[in-house]
């Protein structure tokens, strides 16, 4: 009897996907450790992102001074040089 897979028996039914929010996101079956270090890495690069966009946005709700240097995070480094210099 050959041995039951994930990849051939189990996947149609049950997936590894976890974020419904990220269609990219997977656990690997069978290694408890790269199934943790996925979930790790997922949620803190979540975390993250969150927490750089509410620092840009707190960024472009201040004075009109940051909100120019916000504006120019977005059109490249180039511009943000500018905003310092002055």
């Amino acid at each position: 009897m050959m041995p039951i897979r994930m990849e051939t028996q189990c996947s149609g039914c049950h997936s590894l996907h976890f974020d419904e929010h990220d269609p990219t996101s997977g656990v690997p079956h069978g290694d408890l450790q790269r199934m943790y270090r996925a979930l790790r890495e997922h949620f803190s690069r979540q975390y993250l992102e969150a927490a750089r966009l509410r620092a840009r946005t707190a960024e472009c709700a201040g004075p009109d001074r940051k909100r120019a240097r916000c504006l120019s995070m977005s059109s490249g480094g180039h511009a943000i040089g500018r905003i310092r210099s002055h």
